[in-house]
């Protein structure tokens, strides 16, 4: 399957700048092809598999587990401003 025949993967089409999916657009609807790029046309990746990660390591991630909070009094004391109960931050949405 070519790269054009792919399906488009919307996750890492909205994970790239506006700015640089308009730059690549204009510059593939001229067939604009960098040197660097067309360069790599020239390797023979016969039995070379897509790269799907930088590693071979798989969801490092580390278990949950359940732990305490931080005291109120605590949080209070790390506060800038706060009313003895409650941390008070500016209203961010207006009505």
């Amino acid at each position: 399957m070519r790269a054009s025949d792919a399906p488009l993967d919307l996750d890492a089409y909205f994970a790239t700048p506006e700015d640089m999916r308009m730059a690549f657009a204009m510059l593939k609807s001229n067939d604009f092809v960098p040197d660097e790029i067309e360069k790599l046309n020239e390797l023979d990746t016969t039995g070379v598999e897509p790269l799907r990660h930088m590693s071979q390591v798989m969801n490092v991630m580390r278990n949950d587990e359940l732990q305490g909070s931080t005291a109120r009094e605590t949080a209070l004391a790390n506060a800038p401003i706060h009313d003895g109960t409650f941390i008070k931050v500016p209203k961010v949405i207006s009505k």
